[in-house]
């Protein structure tokens, strides 16, 4: 087993940071804040790049760089998402609206052709009980996974947007995140 040197950095945000995202390609990592605003920072300085990207009427509570880093997804509170530019850190277009409820998660397809959400509120996709906190693609974007607040994670076919069998139980608590692994041999799952 090789052991490899850790990366520890320290940022000060200006708001409560609700959530984080990983540009390994670019170097960055965008902090949603709880002011509504998005900061990203670069990891080999530990300074923010630019400005503050600034849209989302409320906090921002799930931000996603596509596989190349050229975007960025943030969903809100205030119901929308909105896609950046990460070179310009101008907003692409206007937001996505169609969610009935806040946006606890955004997730990029591996190939980055497609963005899913998660919401109180499951449209199209509805088959959790309770609010949808996170969702992650399979790697060859033919699976979407579902974690919720009902304990369960549901595994979704991408194509025909259904559900995959019986809702996947074993949690206690609400379901916190999904990820594959990169072979996506596997699907973790994190629970409070």
């Amino acid at each position: 087993m090789e052991v490899w040197p850790s990366l520890w950095q320290h940022w000060q945000a200006k708001s409560i940071v609700n959530a984080v995202a990983f540009a390994p390609k670019r170097g960055l990592v965008a902090a949603g804040l709880e002011s509504g605003e998005i900061q990203l920072w670069n990891i080999e300085t530990g300074q923010q790049e630019g400005w503050s990207l600034t849209g989302h009427d409320d906090r921002v509570t799930s931000v996603a760089f596509s596989p190349d880093g050229a975007l960025l997804a943030s969903g809100s509170d205030d119901k929308s998402i909105r896609l950046w530019d990460v070179q310009s850190q101008t907003a692409i277009g206007v937001p996505l609206i169609g969610h009935d409820n806040w946006v606890t998660s955004v997730a990029f397809s591996l190939d980055g052709a497609l963005l899913a959400s998660g919401s109180a509120i499951g449209v199209p996709l509805t088959g959790h009980d309770e609010e949808v906190t996170s969702v992650a693609f399979s790697p060859d974007g033919a699976l979407l996974a579902s974690g919720s607040d009902d304990k369960t994670i549901r595994l979704w076919d991408v194509q025909s947007q259904t559900a995959i069998g019986v809702p996947l139980t074993g949690h206690d608590n609400w379901v916190t995140s999904v990820a594959f692994p990169l072979d996506g041999a596997l699907l973790a799952s994190a629970s409070n």
